[in-house]
């Protein structure tokens, strides 16, 4: 039985698949399917859409992947969504990351801190 949190994903993902003009077969293709019936069963919810394709289905629909995702983690393992948004937070927004660019552009990159190696070097 499906979550609400599910029905609501594959809801969405129904209406905008809907509303773009792809053809199914097209679609699939750009999934790397052979068949376009998984476009269907992906809409109805008979079949999950698999985490590996979530980035590929928000680019062919012209979505920004990192919402389409952050939505997938939510309504099919939020635990893991907890866990990540627990260390990497929410992803930005389109304007949010519109500030960040003109932030790069006005004051340069910000090196990366840290590290998970093991050798103590850059640890918080």
């Amino acid at each position: 039985m499906k979550t609400s949190a599910q029905q609501a994903f594959v809801a969405n993902l129904k209406r905008i698949i809907d509303r773009r003009p792809i053809p199914p077969s097209a679609l699939a293709a750009k999934l790397g399917y052979d068949s376009p019936d998984v476009i269907e069963k992906i809409k109805t919810g008979r079949k999950r859409l698999p985490l590996a394709k979530v980035p590929l289905l928000a680019t062919a629909l012209g979505l920004d992947a990192r919402i389409v995702l952050w939505d997938w983690f939510e309504a099919y393992e939020s635990e893991a969504l907890d866990a990540i948004e627990a260390v990497w937070c929410a992803p930005l927004t389109v304007e949010e990351m519109s500030w960040v660019r003109e932030l790069r552009d006005a004051f340069g990159q910000v090196s990366r801190f840290g590290s998970w190696n093991g050798d103590g070097e850059g640890e918080r």
